[in-house]
């Protein structure tokens, strides 16, 4: 049986998802009804919330299964029968939360990084522009 804590982050994951769902749908109807330079901020801004508020509560709930490891709760001085107890998270939703929220922070640091070289290829080929005027 899941408790209400449990529901209520399962739900809030939901939730998530399905607000990410409907900015990709309502987001050409907002960006022709609207000037781009409200729009752009306003989207990137919810989308960057939404996906912080995601990858928190996918973490939370993969850390109440992690945490219920002997090792772990030894680390972090946690006691395993309290954890299995205050935070009854069943842990195949805890393993795929945990799972998720790894690949999903991979895909961000991967995405930061290409990010970054391409900002670094970009002034260097501005400074040439530069030097050659």
């Amino acid at each position: 049986m899941i408790s209400a804590t449990v529901l209520v982050a399962l739900l809030s994951v939901a939730f998530c998802v399905l607000t990410s769902l409907a900015l990709v749908r309502l987001a050409d109807r907002l960006v022709r009804g609207s000037r781009p330079s409200t729009v752009v901020p306003l989207l990137a801004v919810g989308s960057l919330f939404n996906a912080a508020s995601l990858g928190l509560l996918l973490t939370l709930l993969g850390l109440a299964v992690a945490g219920r490891l002997p090792e772990i709760a030894a680390v972090a001085g946690w006691s395993v029968s309290r954890l299995e107890t205050t935070l009854p998270v069943p842990a195949v939703i805890g393993v795929l939360a945990g799972a998720a929220a790894a690949v999903l922070l991979a895909r961000t640091l991967w995405r930061a990084g290409t990010i970054l070289v391409l900002l670094v290829r970009s002034d260097r080929h501005s400074r040439r522009l530069r030097a050659e005027r």
